[in-house]
């Protein structure tokens, strides 16, 4: 990464640890000692266009975090074997950027919701599904290219397809060396965010909302092109917000309020998986266990452990 068209930079934050600074009193003078820990990790992340190594220091209840970032500069790029980024990018603007890329209907319901212009004012990331992913949102073809109508079916849903379109624009440009995991992006749809996270086993991946990142950087003249396999739903609720609202779930909410979980999972921001029985899966219970279960028995904590997982599982 020590070649042309390699553009740094660094990017510092300070936060304190809660409950981190560790003391005592000496039992013999009765005066404060302070333990005093240094630690220091750190992580680095390749992409065939950037290289990232976050460096996290701790001293004293102090976390500092420095990210060094080498990636591409806008409009270059490289093959594996380069030093730097040496070959330059014929850049067009990103609406021309998404159909060279054959998600030409992606940019159809762009024309036909009038978002097209918008998006030449100012500098977006578009995640575009391939065709075959949009193929159910496509509006109806006049048969003339520079006309699209949106069939009466369409109309009254057109509000719900807007928002999911929004879904997949962020203002400004984000390369995939630009995004850190489980890091929240905040979309052109108002409530609508993107999570992203980085996976290194199996195999490298970079997802969306879970989606994979099927190609990426493709870089226009106002931003960049990530390409999708599957559509964004709007992502607006918690996992507890999905547990608490389901109306199929109302048992398992209810135990999960009788335990800690429930207040963790309120306060939760990270990846989560959960297992949540349905009230019907619950009804099957032989009835003396699903006593139990109501009652607040002590099976009710073994039964968190089972269902719920730290991480993401897609």
């Amino acid at each position: 990464w020590k070649g042309p068209n390699v553009c740094e930079r660094v990017e510092e934050k300070e936060e304190e640890v809660e409950g981190s600074r560790d003391s005592a009193a000496n039992p013999v003078t009765k005066k404060t000692i302070f333990r005093h820990s240094i630690m220091t990790a750190s992580t680095c992340d390749e992409t065939l266009t950037s290289y990232k190594c976050t460096t996290t220091y701790g001293f004293n209840g102090v976390k500092k975090t420095r990210v060094n970032i080498f990636e591409c500069c806008h409009g270059y790029t490289r093959t594996e074997e380069d030093r730097g980024c040496p070959l330059a990018v014929e850049l067009t603007d990103i609406v021309d950027t998404a159909e060279r890329l054959n998600a030409t209907e992606m940019v159809d319901i762009l024309r036909g919701l009038h978002l097209d212009d918008l998006l030449l004012e100012a500098n977006y990331t578009i995640f575009a599904p391939t065709n075959q992913a949009l193929d159910k949102f496509k509006p109806d073809d006049t048969g003339d290219d520079n006309v699209v109508v949106v069939s009466p079916d369409v109309v009254q849903m057109a509000e719900g397809l807007k928002d999911i379109v929004s879904t997949h624009i962020v203002e400004g440009f984000r390369s995939s060396g630009n995004m850190a995991d489980e890091e929240m992006i905040s979309t052109e749809h108002a409530q609508g965010q993107i999570r992203i996270n980085r996976y290194t086993v199996p195999q490298k991946m970079l997802t969306a909302n879970c989606v994979p990142l099927v190609s990426q950087d493709h870089m226009a003249t106002n931003g960049v092109v990530h390409v999708l396999d599957s559509v964004l739903a709007p992502v607006e609720n918690t996992a507890w917000q999905v547990i608490d609202t389901n109306p199929q779930l109302t048992l398992f909410r209810d135990l999960l309020e009788q335990t800690d979980v429930a207040a963790q999972l309120r306060r939760h921001t990270g990846q989560v998986t959960v297992f949540a029985p349905t009230d019907e899966a619950f009804r099957k219970l032989p009835p003396s266990l699903g006593q139990k279960l109501i009652e607040g028995h002590n099976c009710v904590d073994g039964m968190k452990i089972f269902l719920m997982l730290k991480f993401n599982i897609a």
